[in-house]
């Protein structure tokens, strides 16, 4: 019955079961005619549901995707089946419904994997990316997009003007940029300057001999301004006194500062009378110096060699003779001493007792000598008692 006309038989169902024909719809009443000892009976009618037959899918590698190339038509779901096709490799769980393609290791993490370690499937698993190409996966400076820079003189710094792209370093080439002057391996990443030699270590270097690099060599530094880098006491900051009586010595409050000697100007400031050329601390004589005596019980004696009225009117060391006696607890004298009773000189005096103390003597060349062996003498140059530089003579050892 098909709910608007009457019941129909079914031909040739009468057996009990039965296998309606395709095409059927769910708008279809059914129900079972028993005819039995004259008598007919009918069961309540019932109303079919039409499902229509479904295809399942193999998911032989449980990915919940199926097999597109591999399916069964039932009204329940086979074991291990799924309703979806979408699988493109049922054979690898790893490969599911999304276009699988080779994943590269990235083990430095600088966006290019290792071509030597992949992984072919759907989703990327951790640590891999799509983009290969990475020759180095260690270290994350070094990739297809790696800049390297020339290092022609091979110091291990490169020529940021020359540079070319690779993920393999090439030959001579380096990754920093950092040189100054790639064609100087002297000059590296550090900022280059002149050096000086200072060969007098006085702390200022001769600026006729320079060299131009990063980093200082032995003997060189940044300063220059030496005039004589022979002598360590000469350099710009040396100070010159000004010797006005050309003896030698200089007066300590007149001053110039500078590398080379000025004219009148000498090295040591040790001029006591600037007005006067003398050979003893720039004086004819030498200028008396006070004495300091212990404190035992003592008697100190002065001689005025001149008439003065008063002490401080003694200017030179000839001026007195000066002696001082020491006593005992019971005033008995234990030792008198005669100040400076070595005998000091004049400068004249001297020159007449060097006179008086040498003779010329007899040899394959004339010189001054002592008792007259030439054999026992040498020449020497230097500073005679009077304080003057001299051609001396030297003796050896007197047979007296």
């Amino acid at each position: 019955n098909n709910g608007s006309s009457g019941w129909a038989n079914i031909i040739g169902a009468t057996s009990n079961f039965y296998d309606p024909p395709g095409g059927l719809t769910s708008s279809r009443w059914y129900r079972r005619r028993v005819v039995s000892c004259g008598q007919t009976k009918y069961t309540s009618a019932v109303q079919v549901t039409v499902e229509p037959t479904t295809t399942w899918y193999a998911d032989n590698d449980n990915d919940n995707f199926g097999d597109p190339n591999n399916s069964q038509q039932s009204c329940d779901q086979p074991s291990n089946y799924v309703l979806n096709n979408n699988d493109y490799d049922d054979t690898n769980d790893l490969i599911t419904n999304i276009v699988p393609s080779n994943f590269y290791h990235d083990g430095d993490n600088d966006g290019f994997g290792d071509p030597n370690d992949s992984k072919y499937q759907s989703v990327a698993p951790a640590g891999y990316i799509r983009i290969s190409g990475d020759c180095n996966d260690t270290n994350a400076a070094i990739h297809p997009n790696t800049k390297w820079y020339a290092d022609t003189d091979n110091d291990g710094f490169g020529d940021p003007n020359n540079s070319q792209q690779s993920c393999d370093q090439p030959s001579n080439y380096v990754l920093n940029n950092n040189d100054y002057d790639d064609t100087n391996d002297l000059i590296t990443n550090i900022v280059p300057s002149n050096f000086y030699h200072d060969g007098d270590k006085d702390g200022f270097g001769d600026p006729n001999d320079s060299k131009y690099q990063s980093v200082a060599p032995a003997g060189y530094i940044r300063i220059s301004g030496d005039c004589n880098d022979a002598n360590a006491a000469i350099h710009p900051n040396t100070k010159w006194y000004a010797d006005s009586d050309n003896d030698g010595f200089g007066d300590v409050n007149t001053i110039k500062t500078q590398c080379t000697q000025p004219a009148g100007y000498v090295s040591n400031n040790g001029d006591q009378c600037t007005s006067i050329a003398g050979g003893v601390s720039g004086c004819e004589e030498q200028l008396y110096q006070n004495i300091n005596l212990s404190n035992e019980n003592y008697v100190f004696t002065r001689a005025y060699q001149d008439e003065m009225t008063s002490s401080t009117q003694i200017k030179k060391e000839a001026d007195v003779i000066e002696s001082v006696t020491y006593f005992d607890g019971l005033g008995r004298p234990k030792q008198q001493i005669g100040i400076k009773s070595s005998g000091l000189m004049s400068p004249e005096d001297l020159r007449n007792e060097l006179q008086m103390d040498w003779t010329q003597g007899q040899g394959s060349t004339p010189f001054f000598n002592h008792i007259g062996q030439t054999s026992e003498n040498s020449r020497v140059t230097g500073v005679d008692p009077a304080g003057k530089l001299s051609l001396l003579w030297q003796c050896g050892n007197d047979v007296e």
